[in-house]
């Protein structure tokens, strides 16, 4: 039970002015409370006006769970705005939310729906501050018991800590038990005599005022069973007590185990990033001290080592090793200044082993935190792999996620050997966070046997990336272009309207663009040092295709129209039906690979499908394309061309966006989105 107020105000002075207004309050999961038996009215008071000057105020209660306001305001033009204090008395139905509805019936006011509070189930929470893992006796750590009201826990009642499996059981030995909240402040020391699975003791204390809590501390658990492991649960119970089961912790075999600090968030690390005076410096780029390295944009999660028992990590000369993938290099760490393990990388060893041993005693409890950078054309999960002599066990934990600085995508066209000027599609750069690109320079690099004719224009389109429109220029097949404002929220950049010059003697096929520069990867050096790699690019992406010499007689191909959601095409005048019709999804159009293919005059022998490997293979003329299932590559002519979606069976046919139907099958696409077609 409790008393909520709801406060309506004037928006403007005299609104309610020389009327009589009616509305309506009900309650949701809650009703007018009962007092000494008797269902309790809500009231209402005018915080600025009242009856001496002319206002009159009732409120009536026609149910359990409505209530009707009457509020009739003197004429008056003072700009004071009218405040109505409601107060409801009210008692709680079931658990949830408990709301306040407000029924305008036609006046100023205005109608809605308000929380008033959220009722919980049972009259205490349970909870437990982490958990432990051990081998031995173990002191799990603090369970907290929290009332849901005031007076929830009674003085007298019996509360039960019980473990659940009966092969654990509580040492025997001292446990503090401490009152908080509304009991006030009180320690107590309660005693298990013998080792048992229960622990129980008495209440004697009753909160007033506030909620009450109780902690109880220094439970040793213990296994009766040496072969046992595993999760160990507890329930805790008792007269006024909301039963609960949960976990306090896991036995475990001899070992180290190796996880990461759970209070931090999941590093994302920017592909081909080098930033920071510790990255910068020197000779040599390892790194280790006490007072910790600062550069966010290399700093991974914390991995944080334990022994499950003493020595389960042995001395040295023994030792692990922290294996990342091939394209990280570690370039700093930060350990703990009394961390009895030693961290470095060895002589002809690559920065992406780091050899760990045992250097003093002590049971190893640690925290070890890497700095890393990243190649510029890898994404995925940093990983960390730790094996080695030292250890009885394995492990591995992701550290972080190496993410792309841009996101770079294109509208492949087709091209004709030998002529100039010819006009290729659009590339986008699309920032994957804000301040991806740095104000530095970007570079699009054609293949070498491209030329630049006609400078595009570079534009951005969203976000508030600022590019130095004077440093746009091209030079034979590379655009350059550079930043001269960082973003505050992930930006767009579109190069359009773009021409190119072909030599003749290129073969059929398709052509990729680079996309590279300073803005985009600091971390390249042909030399690999101070933890850079021999790669300055960080996408290489199909933008066109050579189809036919200049010089070659073509004629345009017949006209092909599919409907989104129809089995019926057209091919040229004649209508044609497909067994699964084109559909949307995830705003990606997916068409027939087979009836698309068909409709532009692949017979039927040359499309094959691989039972065993799931894979469609089609020829046409001098092109062979392949996708497989499930799989977001699709090979054409050998060159793997990356999709932003999967390959998908529907109705026993294999369906693929309709922009890489196109790439497998040399075929333009348009689309008409007043008819779908």
């Amino acid at each position: 039970k409790f008393n909520a107020t709801v406060k309506l105000k004037e928006k403007d002075a005299n609104e309610f002015a020389g009327g009589t207004y009616n509305f309506v309050l009900s309650l949701e999961n809650g009703k007018f409370k009962d007092t000494n038996g008797d269902n309790a009215d809500p009231t209402v008071t005018d915080s600025v006006y009242d009856a001496a000057n002319g206002s009159v105020i009732t409120i009536n209660r026609v149910s359990d769970t409505e209530a009707e306001v009457t509020y009739k305001r003197a004429t008056t033009n003072d700009t004071t705005e009218a405040v109505l204090d409601i107060n409801l008395p009210v008692e709680v139905q079931g658990e949830g939310e408990v709301k306040v509805i407000v029924d305008a019936d036609g006046t100023p006011i205005s109608s809605g729906e308000y929380v008033i509070a959220n009722a919980a189930a049972g009259g205490t929470v349970t909870t437990i501050v982490d958990t432990v893992d051990f081998m031995d006796d173990e002191t799990i750590e603090t369970i907290k018991i929290e009332e849901t009201s005031v007076g929830a826990i009674k003085n007298g009642g019996k509360i039960k800590v019980r473990l659940q499996d009966s092969d654990f059981e509580w040492k025997a030995g001292s446990v503090t038990v401490t009152y908080a909240g509304g009991f006030g402040s009180v320690t107590q020391t309660k005693t298990i005599s013998s080792n048992d699975r229960d622990f129980e003791f008495e209440v004697d204390q009753e909160s007033s005022g506030s909620r009450g809590r109780i902690y109880i501390e220094g439970l040793v658990v213990s296994s009766t069973d040496e072969d046992k492991y595993g999760e160990v649960k507890v329930k805790v119970s008792g007269t006024d007590i909301s039963d609960e089961t949960m976990v306090i912790g896991e036995r475990v075999d001899y070992g180290v185990s190796f996880k990461v600090d759970q209070d931090d968030d999941m590093a994302e690390l920017f592909s081909g990033r080098y930033e920071g005076s510790g990255a910068a410096a020197a000779d040599t780029a390892i790194y280790q001290s006490d007072e910790g390295i600062t550069e966010d944009e290399h700093e991974l999660v914390t991995l944080k080592i334990k022994e499950s028992v003493e020595g389960a990590w042995l001395a040295s000369p023994r030792k692990a090793e922290i294996e990342f993938p091939s394209w990280v290099k570690v370039i700093g760490m930060d350990v703990d200044s009394d961390s009895k393990l030693d961290f470095e990388i060895e002589d002809g060893k690559d920065r992406n082993v780091v050899t760990v041993k045992r250097h003093d005693n002590g049971k190893i409890d640690e925290d070890v935190t890497f700095y890393v950078s990243v190649q510029a054309d890898k994404t995925g999960d940093i990983e960390a792999k730790i094996s080695g002599r030292a250890i009885p066990t394995e492990g591995k934990v992701v550290l972080g996620k190496a993410i792309q600085t841009v996101k770079v995508e294109t509208e492949p066209t087709n091209l004709k050997l030998g002529l100039k000027n010819q006009e290729i599609g659009k590339i986008t750069l699309t920032e994957t966070k804000e301040e991806a690109l740095k104000e530095k320079e970007v570079k699009v690099v054609l293949d070498e046997d491209f030329t630049w004719n006609e400078t595009p224009e570079v534009k951005v389109v969203n976000g508030d990336l600022e590019i130095d429109e004077d440093s746009i220029e091209t030079n034979d097949n590379e655009l350059t272009f550079t930043i001269k404002g960082e973003s505050t929220e992930a930006s767009k950049i579109e190069i359009t309207g773009g021409t190119v010059d072909l030599v003749r003697y290129l073969p059929e096929g398709d052509y990729e663009v680079e996309v590279k520069g300073a803005a985009i990867v600091s971390n390249n050096d042909e030399n690999e040092a101070d933890g850079k790699f021999d790669e300055e690019k960080i996408a290489k992406v199909v933008i066109a295709r050579v189809i036919t010499p200049a010089d070659d007689n073509t004629t345009a191909g017949q006209e092909v129209n599919f409907v989104i959601g129809k089995t019926e095409y057209k091919v040229g005048e004649e209508t044609k039906t497909a067994d699964v019709a084109p559909y949307i999804k995830d705003g990606r159009t997916m068409l027939s690979l087979r009836f698309a293919a068909e409709a532009i005059g692949v017979a039927n022998e040359d499309i094959m499908w691989d039972g065993v490997t799931r894979t469609v293979t089609i020829f046409k003329g001098d092109r062979i394309a392949q996708v497989k299932i499930g799989d977001n590559k699709l090979t054409v002519n050998g060159t793997t061309i990356t999709m932003d979606t999967v390959a998908e069976i529907k109705d026993g046919r294999t369906m693929l966006p309709v922009r890489f139907v196109a790439q497998a099958l040399g075929a333009d696409v348009d689309w008409d989105g007043a008819t779908r077609t």
